[in-house]
């Protein structure tokens, strides 16, 4: 899962706005969002061919003989709850990616992000492990809903509460990030008006 939801390592805007490029993007005729979106959902159709067969296949041998009671309900919910997190991590980005606009350096904030987005997401280390106090705290952050709800949806024999419980908290997170960012980008893009 962790694969499908990386985003680029120093964000969306850190190369043009570095070079002072981001003019030319910022004139283009679609939006830095629908811009953005575009290219990282090509990368991630790309991935999606490359890596989806040997997924499945490892899915199918391994994982699916481990499930008690297998449903096909599972596995498109796992998809949705999937797709739903790669926009998470997508509008996430986006909207962390906007402090390139008004910072010289980005490296320190980017390192601490991506090791945060990978401690607190699941992928280093099932989050079951942790504490409960920590385990509530961090579903209240979006990065649990990133790559642990969709590994739990595809993996638990409990799926159907991941799935539901996480269908609406990774839209609400969505519509939240892109709410952050739409006015974090309106502020930065009024510097170069």
């Amino acid at each position: 899962v962790s694969i499908f939801t990386q985003t680029p390592a120093w964000g969306f805007f850190f190369d043009a706005v570095k070079k002072g490029t981001v003019i030319l993007d910022i004139t283009k005729p679609i939006s830095l969002f629908k811009m953005h979106l575009y290219r990282w959902l090509g990368q991630k159709l790309g991935q999606l061919l490359l890596f989806g067969p040997m997924y499945v296949l490892i899915y199918c041998l391994f994982i699916l003989p481990n499930i008690p009671a297998f449903e096909w309900e599972q596995i498109i919910a796992g998809f949705i709850s999937m797709m739903l997190a790669m926009m998470c991590a997508f509008t996430f980005e986006l909207a962390f990616s906007t402090i390139t606009f008004f910072t010289n350096s980005i490296q320190g904030l980017n390192e601490a992000k991506a090791l945060l987005v990978t401690l607190a997401s699941g992928s280093l280390f099932p989050l079951d492990i942790l504490p409960r106090g920590l385990q509530i705290f961090l579903s209240l952050l979006p990065f649990k809903y990133i790559v642990y709800t969709p590994s739990k949806v595809l993996t638990s024999s409990d799926w159907l509460d991941y799935f539901t419980q996480g269908v609406y908290l990774q839209s609400a997170y969505i519509v939240i990030l892109y709410v952050v960012y739409s006015f974090i980008i309106r502020l930065a893009l009024q510097r170069y008006e």
